[in-house]
């Protein structure tokens, strides 16, 4: 890598592609080059993430571990700086989501070799709380897939280190055979639109791989004021039409029947969405280690009954395929109680 031109050079931005913006306004006063070719396939890939993602973009950022390493504090202030920008262009009453794209380079040589790839600085950057609401979309699709678990177990590990520091919410996440993992609120879902996919194998999905990792109930379980962000759930699922769907749920029983529907609204929202769009679902509830029967417990059991219903009545052609799996949450680990 060499020096930028595009940072050698007096710019005027409104002259430049999209892909050359985004670019430029990362990574300005960065010593890096992106040649040509580079330049080229980011466009390729823009193109393809607003298709999969269903959403323009506001910023973009390109994840290599030793661009990041050497350069965080100038990539940090580049982003505020857009964030500053895009506060002061929207009005007190719009609510506008700004939208940021990451795409992650394949360093899985590097990785196999012994180095050792830090996101923390990615994560620094991406999951900060602000005021502003933001939405997160990861495109991984280039990785190997011991990257891409790698990635997300240093994710979740992330969770528990800054849980109160950092948000971790609205996380879209395409995946190399662009399957989907996505996190909303304190629900888990890996989404898959393929024609060929084998529900049967969702036990080995890798949101099963997911369930692995001892870190990750604490990301499952972190929880935020909702804001509108949140909403986008639905409006995405609607517009990718899922085949098949394997969701890991964090629902909390310990509450006043009157307010039990609300304090885990967006769980429920998933239950409903999901099951109305995919004919074929598998769910891991988790319930809290001190969990004790009560009727919260049956309006949850009637809500994922009516669901069904509405599912075969909609599916009746195609057939429904729904499996629900219980699980007790004992400090990080989580053991099978209930299968229906």
């Amino acid at each position: 890598m060499g020096p930028n031109p595009l940072i050698k050079r007096k710019i005027k931005v409104e002259q430049l592609s999209e892909i050359e913006r985004f670019l430029y306004e990362s990574y300005r006063k960065i010593d890096v080059d992106f040649t040509f070719n580079e330049v080229t396939t980011l466009k390729l890939k823009l193109t393809d993430d607003k298709f999969y993602f269903h959403t323009d973009f506001s910023f973009l950022l390109f994840f290599n571990n030793s661009i990041f390493t050497e350069n965080i504090n100038q990539i940090y202030k580049n982003f505020n700086t857009k964030i500053e920008s895009f506060i002061n262009s929207t009005s007190s009453s719009d609510k506008k989501l700004f939208n940021v794209l990451i795409i992650v380079d394949d360093e899985i040589e590097s990785l196999k070799s012994g180095s050792k790839i830090d996101f923390d600085g990615l994560f620094t950057i991406a999951f900060e709380k602000m005021e502003i609401f933001i939405m997160l979309y990861i495109d991984v699709t280039n990785c190997h897939i011991e990257y891409v678990n790698e990635f997300m177990k240093q994710l979740c590990e992330n969770s528990i280190l800054y849980r109160s520091g950092r948000k971790f919410d609205c996380i879209y996440i395409l995946l190399p055979n662009t399957d989907y993992i996505v996190k909303n609120s304190q629900t888990i879902s890996f989404i898959s639109t393929r024609n060929d996919y084998n529900i049967n194998s969702l036990e080995s999905s890798s949101l099963y791989e997911l369930l692995n990792f001892e870190s990750f109930t604490n990301f499952l379980k972190s929880k935020y004021p909702p804001t509108s962000s949140n909403n986008q759930f639905s409006k995405f699922i609607k517009k990718v039409k899922p085949k098949s769907t394997s969701t890991a749920i964090y629902i909390d029983f310990n509450f006043e029947i009157a307010d039990f529907p609300n304090e885990n609204l967006y769980q429920f929202i998933s239950i409903e969405i999901l099951m109305s769009e995919s004919p074929e679902n598998i769910f891991y509830i988790y319930l809290n280690g001190d969990f004790n029967y009560n009727p919260n417990f049956d309006l949850f059991i009637n809500k994922i009954l009516s669901s069904f219903e509405q599912a075969m009545e909609k599916f009746k052609e195609k057939g429904v395929f729904l499996k629900v799996k219980i699980l007790l949450v004992d400090s990080n680990e989580a053991k099978k109680i209930i299968d229906i």
